[in-house]
């Protein structure tokens, strides 16, 4: 897992800072999303269950109120799973900037890259851990540079 965010250096802040940016509107859709589904589809199927599960309604006569309450549900959950889809957009779009970010590095030793690059591949779970290791040894790399000229 990442390290705690106050004991990042500000080299590897400023870069997930700057992926954060990039990918900001994409959490934002999800979110807002989230928001929106949740208490609608949770509305949505209480007053349906109430409709549908009183026996002193008949409901012939609330017909119109559980289609609409019905429309209110089926709305909510296709907010709730176009979220997911933005949610596995932002991871996608993650591994995307970190893999182009590592790719495009020219203080890292091509060795390296293809290391990262690698470990990215075969867990993308740890993409965020083996990004800040690469962000640290490109800083580490930066700083011997510049002690040597």
């Amino acid at each position: 897992m990442l390290r705690k965010q106050d004991k990042m250096t500000l080299h590897v802040k400023k870069e997930f800072e700057r992926m954060q940016l990039q990918l900001a509107p994409i959490i934002r859709k999800s979110t807002i999303y989230s928001f929106i589904s949740i208490p609608l589809l949770s509305f949505a199927l209480f007053n349906l269950f109430l409709f549908l599960f009183n026996g002193e309604l008949p409901i012939q006569d609330f017909t119109i109120a559980i289609a609409i309450f019905c429309l209110m549900g089926a709305f909510g959950l296709a907010l709730f799973k176009e979220s997911m889809h933005k949610n596995k957009e932002f991871i996608d779009s993650s591994i995307t900037y970190i893999k182009d970010r590592i790719a495009t590095s020219s203080y890292v030793p091509d060795q390296a890259k293809e290391r990262y690059l690698h470990d990215i591949k075969e867990d993308p779970r740890q993409v965020f851990w083996v990004f800040q290791q690469f962000l640290e040894q490109e800083e580490r790399i930066k700083r011997l540079d510049e002690i040597d000229d």
